[in-house]
């Protein structure tokens, strides 16, 4: 009697599970900007956002969903890496049952890549240099059990009007410490960013490359090519570990509150 309590249990489990996945409906590339951001003096970079539509395909709720994402560029995507500050959403309601709650919108921001390896790989030929999207979502079900759904695609865009903006962009942000050298080397030997002469310094870099940056953000146009996808139950303790490695973006004061360093 208590195995067969046991396996009617087990198969409501496996009937009744949501599935949160992520479509993605926008990629756009930011136009290079030069930034600030301890403890680097300064940088110019070009930052990429993906915004993604989470939909529940499964029969039930998913509560505690946490997404995770990440870009990595080169050779077979085992190069560098970016990471992008999670998304939490509470309860995700079975699509089939109410549309309007079974779908939620996530944004993730990739930065800090001032050696322009995402525009270099936007350009690339071969599909195993393409921009690898990594996509992890951690969730639950209403009984407690713990999932962990894994998506992974190349990115591809179309090459016509793109290209030419993509590679002077490129230009541009690995050319950066070169051109800039001496205001860079200004900057440092000013060392404290939170005096006149640093934020005057840096204005005027800022103003120059912004000059020689042509064009405004540039959305995409782009191809999914899928090359991984798994879901899978785990246990708490993966749970927890998935969210301890996600990151969560704060509002931090540009002036008071000094850079916390992990």
């Amino acid at each position: 009697m208590q195995d067969q309590l046991r396996e009617m249990k087990r198969s409501r489990e496996i009937a009744a599970q949501p599935l949160p996945l992520a479509d993605i409906t926008e990629v756009c590339i930011e136009r290079p900007r030069a930034f600030f951001s301890p403890p680097s003096v300064c940088v110019g970079v070009s930052r990429m956002r993906v915004r993604c539509r989470m939909r529940n395909h499964g029969t039930s709720p998913a509560v505690c969903v946490h997404v995770c994402a990440c870009m990595r560029v080169g050779k077979g995507g085992t190069g560098t890496e970016f990471k992008s500050a999670a998304s939490f959403i509470n309860t995700l309601s079975a699509s089939q049952a109410i549309e309007e709650d079974g779908v939620q919108e996530v944004s993730f921001l990739f930065s800090g890549d001032d050696e322009a390896r995402v525009l270099d790989g936007l350009r690339a030929t071969r599909i195993e240099d393409l921009p690898q999207l990594q996509l992890c979502t951690a969730y639950k079900d209403v009984l407690g059990g713990a999932f962990c759904c894994r998506q992974r695609h190349r990115l591809l865009i179309s090459k016509e009007e793109q290209d030419e903006a993509l590679k002077s962009w490129y230009s541009l942000v690995s050319s950066f410490r070169s051109v800039h050298k001496n205001e860079l080397a200004h900057l440092e030997r000013l060392g404290d960013p939170r005096g006149e002469d640093w934020d005057r310094v840096f204005q005027r870099l800022k103003h120059a490359f912004d000059q020689r940056v042509e064009g405004d953000d540039i959305k995409i146009r782009w191809q999914l090519l899928p090359e991984h996808f798994s879901v899978e139950p785990v246990s708490d303790e993966e749970y927890t570990d998935v969210l301890h490695h996600s990151g969560y973006g704060q509002a931090v004061p540009l002036h008071g509150m000094p850079c916390i360093d992990r």
